[in-house]
């Protein structure tokens, strides 16, 4: 994500703060999600979008999204047709007390030396 800058020119975002949201659609194979949601249990999610083997070699790229921590907004499950129950969830990540010290981490393996 970038921001524009005055003279039209692509800069990097400023440090600071930031509010990450999303969703998150899932099929029930358990409760796990949904019960946090409920309870208003705190909790995380990692992505992993790899190309190839995506242990960062040419041709085999990966990028790991990691939110460690977050809370998920509760939604009530619905059945649509044959495919099981199905669940959207909101969710708003935070920086309370994780190692990382940060609401969301990207870690991107490639065969570049700079983006």
């Amino acid at each position: 994500v970038y921001c524009m800058g005055g003279q039209g020119a692509r800069a990097s975002l400023p440090e600071g703060v930031c509010k990450v949201t999303g969703t998150i659609e899932t099929i029930f194979e358990h409760r796990l999600q949904y019960d946090k949601a409920v309870a208003g249990t705190k909790t995380d999610l990692t992505f992993n979008i790899s190309n190839g083997s995506g242990d960062g070699t040419s041709g085999n790229e990966k990028l790991t999204i990691f939110i460690p921590e977050l809370i998920f907004k509760q939604e009530t499950p619905t059945v649509s047709g044959d495919k099981g129950i199905m669940v959207t969830l909101a969710f708003e990540a935070f920086y309370d007390v994780h190692v990382d010290k940060t609401a969301l981490k990207l870690t991107l393996l490639n065969s570049a030396m700079t983006i």
